[in-house]
């Protein structure tokens, strides 16, 4: 695989065995740490996360641009609006992978997490939690756990434990009362 060129590497994001996908994506990200200009695949693999029907390839495409370093906060708020929770929770996920995310980030969160219903995209939110400011904690916090009283099927008891992990350190702070919630 290393003597294909980054074209051939990409069109590996279709093929069936996985495996396949996955050095592709090692390879090149290798090339862009060693210096490769690789921008010119990124329209590529974004109309491959935007356009496909097929959970597999979108992930694919999505963990590539992530692994490139394009991974932006604006393509990463977009996404927040897929049909696929796998895209919508991996999202998520990116957004807080290299530490806390901007006030916008903290406040999309937010807003996700009023209309979120997979209980999965969820349990990423509630993970996510841990990661933002006192305040932003607190509020991402609240919301989950007021919309998860509200709704049943979308209750998990693992995202109560996760809103509880996120919020426990902050039981000393005199700007916290666990009566908000």
């Amino acid at each position: 695989l290393n003597y294909l060129n980054t074209h051939q590497l990409l069109d590996l994001h279709t093929h069936t065995n996985e495996w396949y996908p996955r050095h592709a994506t090692r390879i090149l990200a290798e090339r862009q740490a060693a210096g490769e200009d690789l921008k010119d695949l990124i329209p590529q693999l974004d109309h491959f996360v935007r356009g496909s029907k097929q959970s597999r390839m979108t992930l694919r495409s999505l963990f590539t641009i992530h692994a490139l370093g394009y991974s932006d906060d604006a393509f990463l708020f977009d996404l927040f609006q897929h049909w696929d929770e796998s895209i919508r929770k991996s999202a998520v996920q990116m957004l807080v992978d290299h530490g806390p995310p901007s006030e916008e980030g903290e406040a999309r969160l937010i807003e996700l997490a009023k209309t979120e219903t997979n209980p999965i995209v969820r349990l990423h939110l509630a993970s996510a939690a841990a990661r933002l400011s006192t305040s932003g904690r607190t509020q991402l916090a609240k919301q989950l756990a007021q919309s998860s009283a509200l709704d049943d099927k979308s209750t998990d008891r693992n995202i109560e434990l996760m809103i509880w992990y996120a919020v426990k350190d902050l039981y000393d702070d005199d700007s916290f009362s666990m009566t908000d919630f």
